[in-house]
Parts: structure tokens; C-alpha cells; sequence
């Protein structure tokens, strides 16, 4: 689920693979572990 939360579309919807913003993912996953 987090994973899915984080994932980004293409940049725009016009380009480019859909991606996991791992900055983002790495902080909501740091502000579970309190």
C-alpha cells in the first residue's frame, strides 16, 4: 500500500515510466516506525 501511495506517474502524464518516489516513501515509512 505505501508503495502504491508513492508511486508517481509519468512526469506530466506525457512521459517517461511511472516511478517510486523513494524520498517520500522513505519519510512517511520513518514516521510509522514512531
Amino acid at each position: 500500500k505505501i508503495i502504491t501511495d508513492y508511486t508517481e506517474g509519468p512526469v506530466l502524464g506525457l512521459f517517461g515510466p511511472a516511478k517510486v518516489n523513494v524520498l517520500k516513501m522513505n519519510v512517511a515509512l520513518d514516521e510509522l516506525k514512531k
